[in-house]
């Protein structure tokens, strides 16, 4: 039920807000200049953290990692895309995006299903670099539960929205925080100057 939610969102929130959810980065789009990043290599993403994520290139830049031990609870995925710099976001922008995410997703869910958002939360301010984060749940009918923490992360260098899915609460934040650490290093990164 909720594999079927998935695939009725990511297509829902896609036409509706050009973003995508679970499995595709793209929900926390950045507003401004972020247009999409130079594309990486197809067989090799611009980040990964180890080896116990299975790498899959989606459509649309999207870099998606699946679990496949137990460290990470194997069904989980985390997936971001880059985006160019971006200063404009606001974390009340943010919020506000985050819900109205939700108020689609729920129009899209089957029938019983229940989304909220758990938490927002990211940095005041305007300077760079800056994170921005959303915890929702899913529930359905039958009570399985899926929890997605989605961030947006704005870098000196770039920019890039990243989403974490789980049945399980902690992989959901602790995934999301492992490859929020190197995304960030990346967008952040000052560029390389050309020999």
């Amino acid at each position: 039920m909720i594999g079927r939610c998935v695939r009725i969102c990511v297509v829902a929130i896609a036409f509706a807000t050009s973003a995508a959810w679970p499995g595709l980065a793209e929900e926390a789009q950045p507003e401004g200049n972020g247009s999409p990043a130079a594309p990486a290599s197809p067989e090799m993403p611009p980040v990964a953290v180890g080896p116990e994520w299975a790498y899959e290139r989606l459509a649309g830049d999207v870099h998606m990692f699946v679990c496949r031990e137990s460290a990470c609870v194997p069904s989980s995925k985390v997936s971001y895309r880059l985006y160019g710099r971006n200063d404009t976001m606001t974390l009340e922008q943010f919020r506000r995006q985050q819900e109205h995410v939700v108020k689609v997703l729920q129009e899209h869910a089957p029938p019983g299903t229940h989304i909220e958002i758990l938490e927002v939360h990211g940095d005041e301010g305007s300077g760079l670099p800056r994170t921005f984060t959303s915890r929702r749940l899913i529930a359905n009918s039958s009570g399985a539960k899926e929890f997605i923490t989605s961030s947006l992360l704005l870098g000196m260098a770039g920019a890039a929205s990243l989403v974490s899915s789980s049945p399980d609460e902690e992989a959901s934040s602790a995934n999301e925080v492992i490859f929020a650490r190197a995304v960030m290093a990346l967008v952040n990164a000052a560029p390389q100057a050309k020999p």
